[in-house]
């Protein structure tokens, strides 16, 4: 059975857990400088550019009626569609950060450091792209699919 504290006890335990966490609060504040002036701001998005897409509203636009008066600028999560496996024979020719870009096609490189198990202190070799011809093949219907 758990002990309850006296009354008293339990207002000096809440006082120092509020004072504890208004200084902690306190400390946050200060490395964080306060913004007085627009053109302090690292960068700024006017109304007028932000995107007019499905996602992204505002009522300064006068044409989206919003629920609650206090949004003046709404931008819902957009759910990004998971790339599917690179088929593992083309997986070293992709550079991968180029898969996660959804502005361009991504390409494959054109050579790429050819495995060498042999000798370690050997000079890197390079295998080149236009020598293995089902690579690009299996990356076109990667891409169509």
């Amino acid at each position: 059975m758990a002990e309850s504290l006296p009354t008293g006890q339990d207002d000096v335990i809440r006082n120092r857990a509020v004072g504890l966490f208004t200084y902690l609060k306190k400390i946050a504040e200060l490395r964080c400088r306060p913004i007085c002036k627009i053109d302090e701001y690292e960068k700024i998005i006017w109304f007028s550019e932000v995107p007019k897409e499905k996602e992204c509203f505002t009522p300064a636009w006068g044409e989206i009626q919003t629920s609650q008066e206090e949004i003046w600028l709404g931008i819902r999560k957009v759910e990004f569609i998971k790339t599917p496996p690179v088929p593992f024979t083309v997986l070293p020719w992709v550079n991968e950060l180029d898969l996660l870009k959804s502005d361009d096609i991504p390409s494959l490189q054109e050579k790429i450091l050819a495995p060498n198990v042999n000798d370690v202190d050997a000079e890197p070799q390079y295998v080149e792209l236009s020598n293995y011809p089902d690579i690009s093949e299996q990356w076109e219907r990667y891409l169509d699919e």
